[in-house]
């Protein structure tokens, strides 16, 4: 555990790091735009310097998507088992993540948390843990994680409600379906004061408490802001449109062909009834 620490706490992030997740960022970013028309609302509610971003949990896409909603670096948390193979780890180590030994190490996964915040990066914990089913947020299923890194690193919480990734990638499915999709982000939630140098469990709980009511609110903000047009469907209005731009076009196109046919068989008979008159003229 020593050596994850040393390489992915301690480690400076190089050159070529921030320049393939700004190659990915934008690329992802434009995918992200053109299927799924994404939207984010409340941006200016991102504090400068470190945060703990707190987004709802219903999709496997929730953690490219939370990562559009901004344009710095984040960092996340990922199981140790992604970081097996070298090529696989690189990519996600020069994408922000760490890996973090699920269920044994919960002390060394707080650790490597709150070095990262120490480095002024913003990072990603959902405070529901796992993915969840449900159009509500229930109390019962956020946990104190996320509260009690951003109280011992003393971060605010930046909570995000995204709409429409559950019916983009529902839980089982294989296959995205480009639906709308909208990320509102809420106002910071800062942490209590330390005392003694510790944050009380008591406090921690409180902070989720105000997490909880925030993230309910913005989640059902963010549904009712997605749910009116899927992106095939507003897609597929767009063309349509074209379409019957297009052939209304083609038809006045049609229109002026017609009329310059007509032009040039007009002249065509001034210029005969002119040659004939010139023949005539000649032979008197």
């Amino acid at each position: 555990m020593k050596n994850i620490e040393d390489v992915h706490v301690n480690r400076v992030v190089s050159r070529l790091s921030v320049a393939m997740y700004r190659v990915c960022w934008v690329t992802l970013f434009v995918l992200v735009r053109a299927v799924f028309r994404f939207r984010v609302v409340g941006q200016k509610n991102f504090p400068d310097g470190a945060f703990v971003m707190s987004p709802v949990h219903r999709s496997l896409i929730d953690t490219p998507i939370a990562a559009m909603t901004t344009q710095r670096r984040l960092r996340f948390m990922g199981k140790k088992s992604l970081w097996d193979n070298r090529v696989q780890g690189l990519f996600w180590t020069l994408m922000g993540g760490f890996p973090v030994v699920r269920g044994v190490a919960d002390r060394v996964a707080v650790r490597l948390a709150t070095g990262v915040l120490a480095q002024g990066d913003p990072l990603v914990m959902f405070p529901e843990g796992t993915r969840q089913v449900g159009a509500q947020l229930r109390r019962a299923d956020l946990m104190d994680g996320a509260a009690f890194v951003a109280a011992r690193a003393g971060v605010p919480i930046v909570p995000v409600g995204l709409g429409g990734t559950a019916k983009a990638l529902p839980i089982g499915a294989t296959m995205i379906r480009p639906r709308k999709i909208v990320a509102v982000v809420g106002e910071p939630v800062y942490p209590p004061a330390m005392v003694g140098g510790r944050v009380s469990r008591r406090a921690v709980r409180g902070m989720t408490d105000r997490l909880f009511f925030q993230l309910s609110e913005l989640y059902l903000e963010a549904q009712e802001l997605a749910a009116h047009v899927s992106g095939w469907q507003d897609m597929r209005a767009w063309f349509d449109r074209k379409r019957v731009w297009f052939s209304g076009k083609r038809t006045w196109l049609c229109g002026k062909f017609v009329w310059f046919s007509r032009k040039k068989a007009w002249f065509s008979q001034k210029f005969a009834w002119f040659s004939a008159k010139c023949s005539w003229w000649r032979r008197q």
